[in-house]
């Protein structure tokens, strides 16, 4: 993977190809578009800012050092672009909707609702957090990232990272306390 990477930035780079540029946009834009709505928590603005994101990515594309590591340098930009997009748009921290999150191929009813549930507790709990508690969950639940690729990603320290996720943690297991003893 790392080397269709590299392949894919080395024909852009050679000839802005844009079938190169596409191949990436492809792997990476819900990772990107992720960020930024944890960040930013309007599916519009959300997706202005992943498309800003990779502009700003193609027009430093030559600057990237290690091209194995796109995948967070991708998500470093997102997250700054976002950030610098709340600040001017002076967007409230608790407004937004929810994603469009996956469900399983099941054709069972009872196990689409379970978990229609369970995504729409998470993505809830996710959206009422704060933007950078909500983006170091996701970073790192979601997109599997490691502590000290989001600590590069956010620009925390990787201590604060993991209190973040501690507390994080926390936050959504009372949640769900309180959610499951209001069902029963």
């Amino acid at each position: 993977m790392m080397a269709e990477d590299h392949e894919h930035i080395q024909q852009y780079l050679k000839n802005q190809s844009p079938s190169a540029a596409r191949a990436l946009v492809e792997k990476y834009q819900n990772a990107v578009f992720t960020v930024c709505m944890r960040v930013l928590k309007e599916r519009n603005i959300a997706e202005e800012a992943a498309q800003d994101s990779f502009l700003k990515a193609f027009r430093k594309l030559g600057a990237l050092q290690v091209p194995g590591k796109i995948g967070g340098w991708l998500m470093k930009i997102a997250y700054t672009t976002a950030i610098d997009l709340k600040r001017k748009k002076n967007l409230l921290e608790h407004s937004g909707q929810l994603e469009d999150v996956d469900l399983p191929d099941n054709n069972n009813p009872e196990t689409l609702a379970i978990s229609r549930d369970k995504q729409a507790i998470v993505a809830s709990v996710l959206n009422s957090m704060g933007a950078t508690d909500a983006t170091v969950l996701s970073l790192f639940y979601i997109d599997d990232l490691p502590v000290k690729e989001i600590a590069n990603i956010t620009g925390l320290s990787i201590s604060n990272v993991k209190v973040k996720l501690m507390r994080g943690r926390k936050t959504i297991k009372e949640r769900l306390k309180s959610f499951v003893n209001q069902d029963f």
